[in-house]
This record gives C-alpha cells, sequence and structure tokens, in this order.
C-alpha cells in the first residue's frame, strides 16, 4: 500500500488529497476477511502557527470514510477561515494531511496484526 498526498493552493484555498494505491493481494485479503477499516477524517487536529511555539487545535466534523474504496480522502483549507491567514491555513492543511497519513498507517498495521500468518509486504515511501 502506498500514501499519495497532492496538496494544492488555489487562489487562498488550499485543496488536499490523500490517496491510497497499490494495496497488496494480502491486505486485499484481510479486508475481505476482517472488514476494510475505517478512519476518521475529522476530529481535533493539531498544528502550529508560524512563528508561535505554542501548539493549536481545530475542530472538523467526524466523517469516517473506508481506507481503500473511499480513497481519496480531500479538504480544503480556505484562508477566510483563518482570518485571512494564508500561513495558518497552510500549516492546518499540512497537519491535517499528515494525521490522515499517520490514522491510515496506523488501520493498516492493525488490519495486519490481525492475521497470524507471517507473509505481509511493507512499503514506506518519502
Amino acid at each position: 500500500m502506498k500514501i499519495r498526498i497532492i496538496k494544492k493552493l488555489v487562489g487562498s484555498v488550499f485543496d488536499v488529497r490523500v490517496y491510497t494505491e497499490d494495496w497488496s493481494e494480502n491486505d486485499r485479503e484481510l479486508m475481505i476477511k476482517y472488514g476494510e477499516p475505517e478512519i476518521n477524517i475529522g476530529g481535533v487536529i493539531v498544528y502550529t502557527k508560524e512563528g508561535s511555539p505554542d501548539a493549536v487545535t481545530v475542530e472538523f466534523d467526524s466523517a469516517y470514510e473506508r481506507i481503500m474504496t473511499e480513497s481519496p480522502f480531500t479538504r480544503k483549507f480556505d484562508a477566510r477561515d483563518y482570518n485571512d491567514s494564508i500561513d495558518e491555513a497552510k500549516a492546518v492543511a499540512v497537519a491535517w494531511a499528515n494525521h490522515i497519513e499517520s490514522i491510515i498507517i496506523a488501520s493498516v498495521r492493525d488490519l495486519r496484526e490481525k492475521d497470524t500468518f507471517f507473509t505481509t509486504e511493507e512499503i514506506t515511501e518519502y
């Protein structure tokens, strides 16, 4: 499984898309056996404003989506929603993408641990 993150800035809006792709046959079989994991693409996101050492949180409505069939996961971050601050909208967009990536990885790890077989395929690309 690979995770691809595409970020675009259109005007003052950051458009972020997180894709999952290249699923192994073993992962597909585990999803048939145990069900496809769902992740919350909302919830509380922690980020840091530029020039500030303090962490800030923002909360989005909860929305649960399946990690393979409902990919890509998308969200837009408009600077007008962050006091016209491009830097803050960007910080939230990056934090959201990182959060989604980490919960996808954790969900796949949990899925793979449900099976007692040793056979796995693990690829991390950066």
